[in-house]
Formats: C-alpha cells, sequence, structure tokens
C-alpha cells in the first residue's frame, strides 16, 4: 500500500485521487481515506522522507484553521 501510494505522489496524484481510485476498486489493494493518506505523510516515520514535498501546498506541517470569533472583532 505504501508503494502504491508514493508511486502515485511521485506521479502527481493527490490523497483525494488516490483515495479515490482505491475506492472505485481500481487496484486489488484496501481503500483508504485521504485523510489517513496525510496523517502518515505528515506522520514522523515520513517525515524525514519529505513526502509532503510531493503535496500541492508543499508544506512540512499541516495546519488547521482557526476559528473565526466574530465577537472579538467587536
Amino acid at each position: 500500500m505504501a508503494a502504491f501510494v508514493c508511486e502515485r505522489l511521485f506521479d502527481g496524484w493527490t490523497p483525494e485521487q488516490i483515495s479515490g481510485w482505491l475506492s472505485a476498486g481500481n487496484e486489488a489493494l484496501a481503500s483508504v481515506s485521504f485523510e489517513t493518506i496525510y496523517d502518515w505523510i505528515y506522520g514522523p516515520t515520513q517525515k524525514a522522507g519529505k513526502l509532503w514535498k510531493l503535496l500541492v501546498r508543499k508544506r512540512a506541517t499541516r495546519g488547521r484553521r482557526k476559528a473565526y470569533d466574530a465577537i472579538a472583532e467587536r
């Protein structure tokens, strides 16, 4: 599974495309969600491999958006 995901990332696929391809049953592999692929890419075991450089945004860390606080604006 890891080799398949790495190959597709090197080919320019996004985790969403990889997940969709696997979910459609095009391979004899189990399907995984794109969140699982992102977690694997940003996990401590793959951080040194720098697979995050193959992603569209090319960021070393994955951040969540901060909630907009309309009350604090007043």
